[in-house]
């Protein structure tokens, strides 16, 4: 959040976010987190988050969540078509011609 904090708008963007999603960052400083309210075990956990482990902490008021986002199981299938590649744009616009619609209840 240095980035932010080092802007004049800092301050009404601290006060006006209405549900702070923080993602891993191994090179947080408790500083910088703390001017946003992050500290303690909210603080740790923004730390101890594996880059890749696709985990999030979410805050609103009191509340404190911490969330994985599971991309495996049926999404798996899903993920291609909501991935915007050239390739599988591509997949898509061939399959659409094939089937002769443009509409997602049929082609997708």
């Amino acid at each position: 959040p240095e980035q932010a904090l080092a802007t004049k708008y800092a301050p009404a963007v601290i006060q006006q976010v209405i549900t702070p999603i923080w993602l891993p960052n191994k090179n947080a400083q408790a500083k910088s987190y703390a001017k946003f309210g992050v500290t303690g075990k909210l603080f740790e956990a923004v730390r101890d988050m594996g880059k890749l482990s696709r985990e999030m902490v979410v805050q609103q008021g009191h509340q404190t969540v911490k969330l994985k986002m599971e991309l495996g199981g049926p999404l798996k299938y899903w993920l291609p078509l909501l991935s915007a590649t050239e390739q599988n744009l591509a997949v898509a616009e061939r399959i659409r011609q094939h089937l002769g619609t443009t509409d997602p209840k049929v082609w997708v």
